[in-house]
């Protein structure tokens, strides 16, 4: 038997995760208080879903630890590097973003580290895709599967964001008050999608090549073949560096 993967590294997981997670609204862009044709940081970019829409008003620049999610960033500048500790000159971008990530960093230390790379009054927004629905809903055999399959796996995420413990790193930051907008959005789905979003949590991710496969394929057979919709809420929060002479 394969060795499961402890450190759950979302390289092994690439493909479904480009393939199945679901993208950023436009609407961020309008949101958000970053002027068009800033310098942007698209900080643990993934495969660059949000660099991508970043860059129809913004110079992007994807930070990106795992070399297998960075294949897929081909269009746009990427370097390797964490929140904890990026490439990049201080004072050199006048907004970081962080989609469906910042909960994975070492709070403090990423905002420290933040904060040297945004310019004075440069911005940090943070990002979070809530999955509200699909319309019509999965078949109760395939809730039945991903139930089971969390029981076997555990939880997929890190901390969960729906605590708000993430937010406990700003108090005593260089930032000043976080503020907040939701933001509803539909993406469509079809069967491909389905699977490859499940197959891309952090939970299958963790486990060994043969099991992945295995749900994979067990997945697929029980999903239909027919598109829905999936509903979500992007969460968006955003926050001023203090700047400090």
């Amino acid at each position: 038997m394969e060795p499961v993967n402890a450190a759950a590294p979302f390289g092994s997981i690439a493909g479904a995760y480009e393939l199945g997670r679901p993208g950023w609204p436009e609407r961020l862009l309008d949101v958000v208080p970053v002027p068009r044709g800033s310098d942007v940081v698209d900080l643990a970019a993934g495969t660059g879903k949000l660099a991508r829409l970043l860059a129809t008003r913004h110079r992007v620049m994807c930070v990106e630890p795992d070399e297998e999610m960075r294949r897929f960033i081909d269009d746009l500048p990427a370097v390797a590097g964490t929140a904890e500790a990026m490439p990049l000159t201080k004072e050199s971008a006048d907004a970081v973003f962080v989609g469906e990530a910042f909960h994975w960093f070492a709070g403090a230390e990423a905002l420290a580290e933040i904060a040297r790379v945004l310019r004075p009054s440069g911005t940090l927004v943070l990002c979070f895709n809530d999955w509200e629905a699909f319309e019509p809903e999965l078949p109760a055999e395939v809730q039945e599967l991903l139930r089971s399959a969390e029981e076997r796996f555990g939880p997929p995420g890190g901390p969960k964001v729906s605590s708000g413990e993430w937010k406990t790193a700003f108090p005593g930051s260089a930032f000043g008050a976080l503020e907040h907008a939701p933001i509803r959005h539909v993406e469509l789905y079809d069967r491909p999608r389905v699977v490859a979003l499940f197959c891309s949590m952090s939970n299958v991710a963790r486990q060994s090549a043969s099991t992945r496969h295995a749900f994979q394929d067990e997945l697929a057979a029980l999903v239909p073949d027919a598109r829905r919709k999936l509903r979500l809420r992007c969460d968006a929060y955003w926050a001023r560096r203090i700047y400090v002479a």
